[in-house]
């Protein structure tokens, strides 16, 4: 095979040089890719914010609406006692 003579023929020396200019484009990729997919993952980050943490201040304003109802308009019954089961 052609490919493995020109392989043999490098020296060790030269093998590692390529296989570091691999990795270091490799390297360089990733960290390309990641940089260009922060600003998606920022426009994310702000709309969970703005749809789901601003809602619970207005639960909480909820919450304290509800504290202020008239208990005595709200009337809860009293729970019911067990009922036994009959014996024959």
């Amino acid at each position: 095979m052609p490919g493995a003579r020109i392989l043999r023929d490098v020296s060790i020396a030269k093998k590692l040089y390529g296989t570091a200019a691999v990795l270091l484009v490799f390297l360089a990729l990733v960290g390309v890719l990641g940089i260009s997919n922060l600003s998606s993952s920022s426009a994310l980050g702000s709309d969970t914010y703005l749809n789901a943490t601003v809602p619970i201040e207005q639960l909480d304003a909820a919450r304290a609406s509800l504290g202020n109802v008239d208990k005595r308009r709200v009337a809860v019954p009293p729970p019911r006692p067990a009922s036994r089961p009959r014996r024959n």
